[in-house]
């Protein structure tokens, strides 16, 4: 139940020129992304190499070119890291069951 211990502060407001600024990088974001996805229909060829330039780039140890590989697979690391937290519970389950207490 609500009482005035457990609840929350009202989250931070945004002033005027905090929400133009986010507004700005906003649209620049979706401009730029606009503009790589004409690009890369327009330019096919162009995908391959910059595929080429991510696995070069992971290779080397860059985890955000790595990460971009993942999420252009169809995958994330969140799915990634789920799936690990599922086997670990997995492996505590069978560890429990065949412990006697």
């Amino acid at each position: 139940m609500a009482n005035q211990s457990n609840l929350k502060p009202k989250a931070h407001q945004l002033t005027v020129d905090e929400a133009r600024k986010g507004g700005k990088k906003s649209g620049a974001v979706r401009g730029f992304k606009a503009a790589l996805k004409r690009h890369i229909t327009e330019n096919p060829n162009d995908v391959m190499e910059i595929i080429d330039n991510l696995f070069e780039a992971a290779k080397g140890g860059d985890i955000k070119a790595l990460q971009i590989i993942i999420e252009l697979s169809g995958e994330s690391i969140k799915d990634k890291e789920l799936a690990i937290h599922k086997q670990e519970v997995k492996v505590k389950e069978k560890h429990y069951e065949n412990t006697d207490f």
